[in-house]
């Protein structure tokens, strides 16, 4: 059963949703909401296997809790919360905004391995972007920009492959989003980040193949695994930018096989993991 805790990480008191035993798996969830809304259609089957630990992101997902102020803050945090918890060799999943921070993780603990689900490295934001967000005159245009792009309900037609699929709480917050969540959010796009170096555990890229979110693409998963020599690569049809939301128990399978990986050695040498496709 996975159930709210309340560790203390960095002198604050945290939500963190946990449950099962086994190796300790970490669940990052994506801009759009908290661990719930990203994770509980599979947080139970992982727990069959794993010991889930999926934290709500301070300002993004626990809106109670201040925002941190980069990308390489949340890392830390993330880093902070396994050594609270005890879990610092926990394989990691992030989702989306979830990706980028378990990337800048990998390079503060010793993890046993690394799933990007639709989301890439952290990258440099261009100075453009960032006068853009940090110059308070031009900032509304910043916000508006970027709640177009990520934050409105013709999201939902790229981002599932079935918008019906999408969650009720997710349909609203693309209608109206958290003023909270979107001024932090833009903030982390302004200031971006320089990525760490590439993890030195397995790799997995479990991709949704009909994401069209730029950036997120089956395409751009293609262009990574290609970047990432020994990396797996696993779309899963009929899912886009949340495949664990539109194909639970297809994304809970691969993702527990991954996990149960014992041996980095191994795996390196391994042929990446034949990959499953709908052709999108």
């Amino acid at each position: 059963m996975i159930a709210a805790t309340h560790p203390t990480v960095d002198g604050r008191r945290a939500t963190v949703w946990s449950g099962g035993d086994g190796a300790p798996l970490l669940l990052v969830h994506g801009a759009w909401g908290g661990a719930p809304l990203h994770w509980s259609p599979v947080w139970t089957a992982l727990a069959a296997c794993f010991r889930v630990i999926a934290p709500d992101l301070p300002g993004i997902g626990d809106l109670d809790a201040p925002a941190l102020p980069s990308l390489d803050a949340y890392a830390d945090w993330l880093a902070a919360l396994l050594d609270a918890v005890g879990a610092r060799d926990a394989v990691v999943a992030g989702n989306s905004l979830g990706a980028m921070l378990a990337w800048q993780l990998s390079a503060r603990a010793p993890l046993r391995g690394l799933a990007l689900v639709n989301g890439l490295p952290p990258r440099e934001s261009p100075a453009l972007v960032r006068a853009l967000v940090e110059t308070r005159a031009t900032r509304p245009l910043a916000r508006a920009l970027y709640r177009a792009l990520s934050f409105s309900p013709s999201v939902r037609g790229r981002a599932f492959a079935d918008p019906t699929r999408a969650p009720v709480e997710l349909t609203r917050t693309l209608a109206a989003p958290p003023r909270t969540r979107l001024d932090a959010l833009l903030a982390l796009l302004g200031r971006g980040a320089r990525p760490a170096r590439r993890p030195s555990v397995p790799l997995l890229l479990l991709w949704g193949s009909a994401d069209r979110l730029p950036g997120t693409t089956a395409a751009a998963a293609r262009a990574l695994h290609r970047a990432l020599p020994g990396a797996a690569l696993v779309l899963l049809p009929s899912a886009g930018h949340c495949p664990q939301l539109e194909q639970p128990a297809r994304f809970a399978d691969a993702l527990a096989d991954f996990a149960l990986t014992p041996s980095t050695d191994a795996y390196a040498a391994a042929s990446p993991v034949a990959t499953t496709d709908a052709g999108s």
